[in-house]
């Protein structure tokens, strides 16, 4: 729930909070090495950081959509965000806690 409102401590809105607001190409992973913006899409689909968590997401995924590994990232984001099931809000879970994991050991 977090995630979808915005209220998830990603650096795309860590930056909007700060004042003064951070430009948003300046909204960038702490968590690897990519330089992308963190935002949600980047957070469930393509961090490095989640990579072992997202296998698994991923293949439950497409257990419900058949086609869900040819999505684009946004779309898969989208698809993930919205299609309602408790393993999917699971594995967000896993990534929130293993985030908050990495984040604190910083």
């Amino acid at each position: 729930a977090a995630l979808r409102c915005g209220c998830l401590p990603l650096e795309i809105e860590k930056g909007r909070l700060r004042h003064p607001k951070v430009d948003l190409e300046s909204r960038i992973c702490q968590l690897c090495n990519c330089g992308a913006i963190e935002d949600s899409t980047h957070f469930i689909t393509t961090c490095p950081a989640f990579n072992h968590i997202r296998c698994n997401l991923f293949a439950e995924c497409s257990l419900l959509s058949p086609n869900f590994y040819s999505y684009p990232s946004i779309q898969k984001n989208h698809f993930i965000l919205t299609y309602p099931n408790q393993k999917i809000s699971n594995y967000i879970y896993s990534m929130y806690i293993h985030r908050k994991s990495l984040t604190h050991s910083h």
